[in-house]
């Protein structure tokens, strides 16, 4: 990776907020107790509240562990809320995170297989088998069934997109990128057939069994190009993560928090009308400049798509061109090429969770140009687009501090 993509920092107003660094967010940590508010800022999100840590809102940490999702995700719970004792909450709560950040990793993993977990990984080596899997990936699975989606069938094309990602000059990355290079783009159509054609599906099986249906010609195309991961949750990946950990957190008792994703997923349990503010960014071809933020408080999931990445976490997941230009990880369902239908876009739901609401969001953002009339058609959900210095929203959202230059129109 080149050390230039990781120079992007962030900036808010000191004199309101905490700032921690997204490169190590556990040792940044400024708490100003004048103004008595907390803010968490590295995700590109700010909450603000009564600082009270015990009881009240708090970061969960866990100590250090091996391979998880911890480093991506940043838990916040409110202490002390059922009348026990908040140590003994707070502790309860850490060690039930650190065993989830860690099924969280194994079971969307599809790199690997493991002794403990039938996982992603595992079910790619089992094409055609019946297999039980735990229920929050059955549940993950069943998202992707309802939703009538195939996003889930393009392993094959996000792993072409690791070889860019894997380039130290822009030339390099000609050999993956199949705007540039026809072999590829032929690749990603036969790839595309295969999935329309119904060579590969998830069929649903009683009691969290599930059986991925390869056909024998797409078997034998994927031996023949070394196909390894027929399936792959890709981008989507922490928002199924979110969800699960949510849902555990949530089914042990825990349910005042703000769990937040490095690339944009937030699921707020939010039961002490604590308010946060979703920050909006514009990508000036070097940097992101901070052009307003959404306030929002209560209950609700929310999904970021950006076309340039806002935390330093992201870099990985985005190509910086020299020309200031940016691959993002969306790839179309109908070539597998990338797509931002604009530059930022944000939704929110009360009754929707962060897997629902990317999976109706993607065909709106990965196309060549969003459709934001369609976009307001959309009932139980609200919305933030960003285009060409231009903030669409649906009727219900307020924009606050937006900067000079930018309009706002519902």
């Amino acid at each position: 990776m080149k050390s230039s993509r990781r120079d992007s920092r962030n900036s808010y107003n000191r004199k309101e907020k905490i700032y921690l660094s997204s490169e190590n967010i556990r040792k940044r940590i400024w708490i100003f107790l004048l103004v008595l508010t907390i803010a968490i800022v590295s995700f590109g999100y700010a909450i603000k509240s009564v600082v009270n840590f015990d009881p009240g809102w708090t970061q969960i940490e866990v100590s250090a562990m091996g391979l998880s999702v911890y480093d991506d995700f940043y838990l916040l719970y409110n202490l002390g809320q059922n009348g026990g004792s908040a140590s003994a909450e707070r502790k309860a709560v850490a060690t039930l995170y650190k065993q989830l950040v860690v099924d969280g990793y194994y079971l969307f993993d599809k790199n690997g297989e493991s002794d403990q977990y039938v996982n992603v990984a595992y079910i790619n080596k089992h094409p055609n088998e019946k297999i039980s899997v735990d229920d929050g990936l059955y549940n993950a699975f069943k998202q992707i069934v309802d939703a009538d989606s195939n996003y889930l069938f393009m392993g094959p094309v996000y792993e072409v997109y690791q070889g860019v990602l894997q380039c130290d000059q822009d030339y390099q990355t000609d050999d993956y990128n199949p705007l540039k290079n026809e072999e590829i783009a032929q690749y990603f159509q036969q790839i595309i057939s295969f999935i329309n054609n119904g060579d590969i599906s998830i069929e649903l099986l009683a009691d969290n069994n599930i059986i991925l249906h390869v056909s024998d010609q797409y078997l034998q195309f994927g031996k023949e190009n070394g196909i390894e991961a027929y399936i792959d949750f890709g981008w989507l990946r922490n928002s199924f993560v979110a969800d699960y950990m949510a849902k555990r957190l949530e089914d042990n008792g825990y349910g005042d928090f703000i769990l937040v994703s490095s690339d944009g997923y937030l699921v707020a349990r939010n039961y002490s009308n604590i308010q946060y503010a979703v920050g909006l960014y514009d990508y000036n071809g070097k940097a992101n400049d901070v052009i307003g933020n959404y306030g929002y408080d209560g209950k609700c999931c929310l999904v970021q798509f950006k076309q340039y990445p806002v935390t330093n976490q992201e870099y990985n997941n985005y190509y910086l061109f020299e020309d200031g230009s940016v691959l993002s990880p969306y790839c179309s369902l109908i070539d597998g090429k990338n797509y931002n239908g604009c530059e930022y876009l944000i939704a929110s739901s009360d009754n929707y969770s962060c897997s629902q609401i990317a999976l109706k969001m993607a065909d709106y953002y990965i196309c060549q140009q969003i459709d934001v009339e369609s976009l307001k058609a959309e009932s139980n959900l609200k919305f933030i687009c960003l285009i060409d210095k231009t903030i669409y929203t649906s009727n219900n959202v307020t924009i606050e501090n937006v900067a000079d230059g930018y309009t706002v129109v519902k």
